[in-house]
């Protein structure tokens, strides 16, 4: 049985691990900083990082009608969604992730630009 990437790079612990690190590039971003003001960091990179591991074949999944619920009240354009996708790829890069899987992870976001993008 092959293993999904998820299960390649390590599962939740690497994953949560890499979303930390993402989540202290975007706190210290001018142009995205402001959408997490009065959020729960930590509630928030485990959102992220059971998110991400969706995109990698891991265990949980979000809805399309989740994802637009959550961020409709943000006004997040499409420049503040490529801020987020390029840190998304140099914090995966960073962390050594393959540019493979990198292609595969940024392309997984990509396809929810709609939903998120107000």
């Amino acid at each position: 049985m092959s293993q999904t990437t998820y299960e390649k790079l390590g599962g939740y612990a690497a994953v949560n691990g890499i979303v930390k690190d993402f989540y202290e590039r975007v706190m210290a971003s001018d142009s995205l900083k402001g959408f997490f003001v009065g959020v729960d960091m930590d509630k928030q990179a485990t959102h992220q990082t059971k998110f991400i591991s969706s995109l990698l074949g891991g265990p949980v999944s979000y809805t399309n009608e989740q994802l637009q619920i959550a961020h409709q009240h943000l006004k997040i354009n499409d420049t503040h969604f490529d801020d987020i996708q390029a840190l998304l790829d140099a914090t995966l890069k960073d962390n050594l992730i393959p540019q493979e899987v990198r292609a595969e992870i940024v392309a997984e976001f990509e396809a929810r630009r709609g939903v998120i993008v107000t």
